[in-house]
């Protein structure tokens, strides 16, 4: 029988969150130190263990995880249940401080790659000891993924695998998957076959072939913005920072919106 994996992409996406007691806070995932696995909590109660988190990476400016799912737990064996039908799941790093730097209004701070402007804090080293799933996580720019059991070619069964990613998507609708979690769980376990087929149809409508997506798109706010900047000159690089910065709010949204795409 095969496991339940999961991967958090990311686990902590390196830019500010909001707590209470310090307010605007930033995390430098340079100082930020571990030792895998981790536990993997549901709403950072210890008494919940959901998972095992196998490995830890950064990628750029933010933290990377995955790992499986514990079929002896009623927490585990739910949350894995409700990522494959596509509970929109995200990431919470539990992080406890060891080195702090206020920063005061008026003032600013280079932590991963991006520029902190006070008032706030950074926690420039701390201890990183477990990560949670979360309904609302304070980083809603993270994301979890649940790859179904038995996805993978088995060592011991001789299973080379599907001939290509739309026996893939069987396969996972043959779990019990609904298209839009199948696409999504075969595009993360088979990714070759993912890239071979976007390459077949040529990048044109993408899941939309597969009957998952409405033919248009509309166009978001956010990136109408984005085009008004440009229309001033800007780099489409520097268009979409000063968006973001301007229209903090649609920017989120739009985060979000492309990762239901």
């Amino acid at each position: 029988m095969g496991e339940n994996r999961f991967k958090m992409n990311p686990a902590y996406s390196g830019g500010p969150v909001f707590f209470a007691f310090w307010g605007k806070t930033i995390f430098d995932v340079q100082g930020l130190y571990f030792s895998a696995p981790l536990p993997a909590l549901r709403q950072h109660a210890p008494d919940r263990g959901v998972g095992v988190i196998e490995k830890i990476s950064q990628q750029g400016a933010a933290l990377h995880a995955e790992g499986r799912f514990v079929e002896s737990s009623p927490d585990g064996r739910e949350v894995a249940a409700l990522a494959l039908e596509g509970f929109p799941w995200q990431a919470s790093v539990s992080i406890w401080p060891e080195q702090v730097e206020e920063i005061r209004e008026g003032k600013t701070a280079m932590v991963n790659g991006q520029l902190f402007e006070g008032p706030g804090t950074v926690v420039r080293k701390g201890h990183l000891r477990e990560i949670s799933f979360a309904a609302l996580g304070a980083d809603s720019r993270t994301s979890v993924t649940a790859l179904a059991a038995s996805a993978g070619p088995g060592p011991h069964t001789g299973d080379p695998g599907p001939e290509n990613f739309m026996a893939a998507v069987r396969r996972m609708t043959a779990r019990g998957l609904t298209i839009r979690a199948a696409i999504k769980a075969a595009a993360e376990t088979w990714p070759a076959l993912f890239q071979a087929h976007l390459a077949e149809i040529g990048h044109k409508g993408g899941y939309q072939e597969m009957g998952c997506c409405p033919p248009e798109m509309p166009k978001h706010a956010f990136e109408a913005k984005v085009g008004e900047f440009q229309a001033r000159g800007l780099s489409r690089g520097q268009a979409i920072i000063q968006a973001a910065r301007q229209f903090p709010e649609l920017h989120e949204d739009y985060v979000e919106s492309c990762q239901e795409r």
